[in-house]
């Protein structure tokens, strides 16, 4: 559909219908436009007065945050700003799994409350719930993103995952892109021999933007790169797993055009993502919090490691308060974008899971590095790194024809290396390295991760 008529015809449509079922997305969108442009100063005083209400909120609904306070003998008053989040203890994907009737606020109509599942990357998902206005927030703040990203409604979009949706969703996938222009193909198969079928899809559909996971558009980026296609992108947007340094630079070399990067949860409002000056990540930070933390749960100082730790001011019938992501990032150091947003620069760049990075005597090895050592190497398909226990590594390998002795042999030497001990390597060539249950792939897994936050 043309997109003038889409945007000016479907959406406001679309938005009046949702409007009389109860979402302010539009209202959201509006303020988050506008207030994206206000000074730091003013957005944190957004910040202080929503976190105000949240508090208040989860003491007297939240069953875990009533028992919480008491014990630790706080009244909702104690919390007046950012900095006195600290009085409170970090909230542990366990705390939710052994109880999540106790994070159930109370005073929301159960025909309200919508279940909804963390990502379940690396374990089980977790079960919470959200409600109407956490989902307009979300919406909201998407969109928000797509307009900093150069896109207004109506404009084409495709969203390629790990994984193709099923046959009953093609329906609903065909309604979107024929009135909404926003495709999710369904039943798309990226393997060698049948990714150029998919590739030809692409073409005919001419997308102006794709929105997709590193590793699903990645092997899209390589058949560009050995093949003349007709599929020019004005950007791509990447979220959903970490951006390596060999995927973006792929990426954009072959696509030719920008990549912009998020960082967020499926579970949270929360983002953080890249303007076009590319200087960090923005926070969302109207919609909440992200702290980067040490393993002491101190706040580390600028262009430091740490972990990061989600405040989400916009579900309250599941509130998530200093919740541990158990993601690792650089903290930017909260400071402000040439690009004039008033928006805190706080992520300078995401490293990884907890689980993605290997143990060692001393510390630990990012999952970047060990994904750098196997991107120099030619002669492999995939691959994945599982360390089974601090002496123990198992890597699995899809070789090419071409792969050597020498190639396994610098494998074994280098992650030695990176080890710095007694590490037993065995090599497992196998054209079999399964995705996660949610589709998504994992390049390191570690089974004995390092403590990055202290319980």
């Amino acid at each position: 559909m043309h997109p003038l008529i889409v945007r000016y015809v479907v959406y406001p449509v679309h938005n009046f219908v949702q409007g009389l079922k109860g979402y302010k997305t539009v209202k959201y969108e509006k303020e988050l436009m506008e207030s994206q442009w206000f000074t730091p100063a003013q957005i944190e005083e957004i910040q202080q007065e929503k976190l105000r209400v949240l508090i208040v909120h989860a003491y007297k609904n939240v069953p875990f945050y009533t028992r919480l306070f008491d014990r630790l003998k706080l009244k909702p008053s104690d919390i007046k700003d950012i900095e006195d989040m600290n009085k409170l203890p970090l909230l542990r994907k366990e705390n939710i799994r052994k109880n999540i009737s106790a994070f159930v606020a109370k005073n929301i109509p159960k025909k309200d409350l919508k279940p909804m599942m963390s990502s379940g990357t690396t374990g089980p998902p977790i079960k919470l719930f959200k409600d109407k206005n956490r989902d307009a927030w979300r919406t909201a703040a998407r969109h928000r993103m797509q307009k900093v990203r150069g896109s207004e409604r109506g404009d084409k979009i495709v969203t390629i995952y790990g994984y193709s949706f099923p046959r009953k969703y093609f329906f609903q996938g065909a309604f979107l892109k024929m009135v909404k222009n926003e495709w999710v193909p369904y039943g798309y198969d990226l393997s060698e021999k049948r990714i150029g079928a998919f590739v030809k899809e692409l073409e005919k559909y001419n997308p102006d933007f794709m929105r997709a996971w590193p590793s699903s558009v990645y092997p899209i980026a390589e058949f560009a790169g050995n093949n003349e296609i007709d599929l020019q992108p004005k950007n791509i947007w990447l979220h959903g797993e970490v951006l390596f340094r060999f995927q973006r630079k792929l990426i954009e070399k072959n696509f030719d055009c920008e990549i912009f990067d998020v960082f967020g949860l499926r579970e949270s409002s929360v983002y953080s993502f890249e303007c076009p000056e590319h200087t960090g990540y923005h926070l969302d930070a109207e919609n909440g919090v992200i702290e980067v933390l040490n393993k002491n749960g101190e706040h580390v100082p600028r262009d430091v490691l740490g972990a990061t730790v989600f405040t989400d001011f916009t579900n309250f019938a599941t509130p998530l308060i200093r919740y541990v992501s158990e993601d690792l990032a650089v903290y930017a150091g909260g400071g402000k974008c040439p690009c004039g947003r008033g928006l805190p620069l706080v992520i300078k760049s995401v490293e990884g899971r907890f689980s993605d990075c290997l143990s060692t005597d001393d510390g630990f090895v990012l999952p970047n590095v060990v994904v750098d050592l196997f991107s120099n190497i030619k002669a492999i398909k995939n691959f994945q790194v599982i360390q089974k226990a601090k002496d123990k590594i198992l890597v699995k390998v899809d070789k090419k024809p071409d792969f050597s002795s020498s190639d396994a042999d610098y494998i074994v030497g280098n992650l030695q290396k990176l080890i710095k001990s007694d590490v037993s390597i065995e090599i497992e060539y196998t054209n079999l390295i399964p995705l996660t249950p949610s589709g998504k792939k994992r390049f390191v897994i570690s089974e004995t991760p390092p403590e990055f936050i202290r319980k």
